[in-house]
């Protein structure tokens, strides 16, 4: 009897045993599933890692012959490291089993819970934008070897595009964004400026320029080339390491979020070398990331009281690099290249000096004062952003009646001095910018249908600008264009308006998610880089407007973008 009671409890405690052990057994193969995908993860992250920092280090310093090759190295470089970078994660892929558990959540989510949990608005627009461009490439008959490779441009052809997509789709997701990956660009940065520097100085300490003909001399700097792509480089080292001095909080103790004060001198040292680099660089282009970046980063800046300070001092700064180098020309008028265009309008404004010594003496006395109320770090009241919302506002406005005004009576237009070659457009406007705009524009509205929706091929431009416009080209502007000068109108006439707008897709959708960031200053170390990166793209997207998408300086714009898509990416895993 007794045992005939007792059988129940022992049934219970069998049953007990075995969902033990089958939920240990469950428990165990979850673990090593899971060390089996952390592996593959780990090594992922070690090879894309290195394809940045070598991307950061080899790739700008890069040189074979001069200048003479310089675009063709740059672009066999970026080209050679994507392709290992994606040959390597492929293979591993393969080799560790890691792809076949891309199928097996295909498999177990369906395709489209699988795509829509998988990729974002930005991996989106990065599909439709090479998407298109692949089309645009096979409908270039009887141009597609020249649309895929750009041989005939500026190298900027589908293959090109392609690593970018490759790149973007693989970084975004592998790589563990390091603070170290920042520090370095920004050293490699400094460096490029400087030797741009002992160009502007006449120096040529690396001869690069013995070959070449005196009026070419002062057009090329650094390791970089041409002084327009030079200042869309440089202009990188201004907006990382400006917003970066603008934004990061000093840590005077241990444990706390933020930065040593050392790293906050080395941004300011990097910004100040930035600003002078940008100025030496004769390139009006470098304005334009200027308007950005003062006109834009109030917007986060004057969140708080560190930023206000900082952004006044920043000003202060920039406008001192001014007169060091009107100074140094002075000084030696005979040893330096000299600088035209906006400089000399803003170094040759009466009240230069008063207005920079105003901002240096606001900056320390807001400094001293939230020093010793201890109010460094307080948040600043919201309606700093509003009034300066309402200046922006009420400035472009006026910068647009005046454009109207200029264009409307272009002979009173010489009232506003040495600004009346930027607010008069025409044919020779922007050393013909104009005139290639305007030819752009008027030929894409002459395109068959299959051409106005695909474009004529990447980077093929300079095909059919010199075939339809030759002549009237060299009889107006006196040179043959293989570019738009505009990146933007650029991507409309070669790969169309779809691809267009999933490239702008792409720069917004990404400068958003970079600027989100700015809500985790306080919880994320890394979060300044990331807000510094997205003005970064922000500053790059403003004067693609009058710039050349090259393989020289475009590379690296497109590492920062795929860096935001990493850590954002890596924020919603943590969330």
């Amino acid at each position: 009897m007794a045992d005939f009671q007792e059988e129940p409890h022992v049934n219970l405690l069998l049953t007990c045993w075995e969902e033990e052990e089958e939920m240990s057994s469950s428990m165990r193969y979850r673990d090593r599933r899971q060390q089996k995908e952390d592996a593959p993860i780990q090594f992922e992250r070690a090879v894309t890692g290195l394809w940045i920092i070598l991307m950061f280090v080899v790739f700008p310093l890069i040189i074979h012959d001069a200048y003479f090759d310089l675009l063709q190295t740059k672009f066999k470089t970026f080209v050679v490291l994507t392709t290992a970078m994606f040959c390597v994660i492929v293979f591993w892929g393969i080799a560790s089993g890691r792809a076949g558990n891309y199928i097996g959540k295909i498999k177990e989510k369906g395709f489209k819970n699988w795509f829509l949990s998988t990729f974002d608005s930005t991996d989106r627009c990065m599909m439709v934008f090479i998407g298109i461009a692949g089309i645009s490439t096979l409908t270039a008959y009887p141009y597609i070897k020249e649309a895929f490779f750009g041989n005939l441009g500026r190298s900027t052809g589908f293959e090109l595009l392609l690593m970018y997509a490759m790149a973007f789709f693989i970084v975004s997701r592998y790589l563990n964004v390091q603070k170290y990956y920042f520090k370095i660009f920004l050293v490699v940065g400094d460096l490029i400026c400087l030797f741009g520097m002992t160009d502007y100085l006449n120096m040529d300490i690396m001869k690069f320029k013995k070959r070449m003909m005196a009026g070419e001399i002062s057009m090329f700097a650094s390791t970089i080339g041409n002084i327009n792509t030079y200042t869309t480089y440089v202009a990188y080292v201004v907006a990382l390491a400006g917003v970066l001095f603008i934004l990061t909080r000093i840590n005077s103790e241990e444990g706390k979020e933020g930065e040593s004060i050392g790293n906050v001198i080395f941004y300011y040292i990097s910004m100040v070398i930035g600003f002078i680099a940008l100025a030496m660089g004769n390139s009006d282009n470098g304005y334009l990331t200027l308007l950005a970046f003062f006109g834009f980063v109030p917007f986060v800046a004057f969140k708080t009281r560190r930023g206000i300070r900082r952004y006044i001092l920043t000003l202060a700064t920039y406008f001192t690099g001014i007169e060091v180098i009107n100074w140094i020309n002075k000084a030696n008028p005979t040893k330096v290249l000299g600088i035209n265009g906006l400089y000399n309008v803003i170094a040759n404004f009466k009240f230069l000096i008063p207005l920079t010594l105003i901002l240096w003496v606001i900056g320390v006395i807001l400094c001293v004062m939230d020093y010793k109320k201890n109010r460094q770090d307080e948040n600043a009241k919201a309606i700093a952003t509003k009034i300066w919302l309402v200046i922006v506002v009420i400035v472009a406005i006026l910068g647009v009646a005046v454009v109207i005004y200029a264009n409307a009576n272009p002979e009173k237009a010489a009232a506003f001095g040495g600004l009346r070659d930027y607010l008069v457009f025409s044919d020779s406007w922007g050393t013909f910018r104009g005139y290639v705009w305007r030819m752009c524009l008027e030929e894409y509205a002459k395109y068959p249908i299959l051409h106005k929706i695909f474009g004529t091929g990447p980077d093929t431009f300079v095909i059919y600008a010199l075939k339809y416009r030759a002549e009237d080209m060299i009889a107006i502007t006196g040179q043959k264009f293989d570019s738009v000068h505009n990146e933007y109108l650029q991507y409309l006439t070669t790969i169309g308006p779809i691809a267009l707008i999933a490239y702008i897709g792409i720069l917004v959708t990404t400068i958003k998610k970079g600027i989100s960031f700015i809500n985790e200053m306080k919880n994320q170390a890394l979060a300044s880089y990331i807000v510094a990166s997205a003005f970064l793209v922000l500053c790059y997207a403003v004067q693609a407007t009058v710039n050349i998408n090259l393989p020289i300086s475009t590379p690296v714009m497109w590492i920062f973008m795929m860096m935001i898509a990493a850590a954002n990416r890596e924020k919603k895993v943590m969330e």
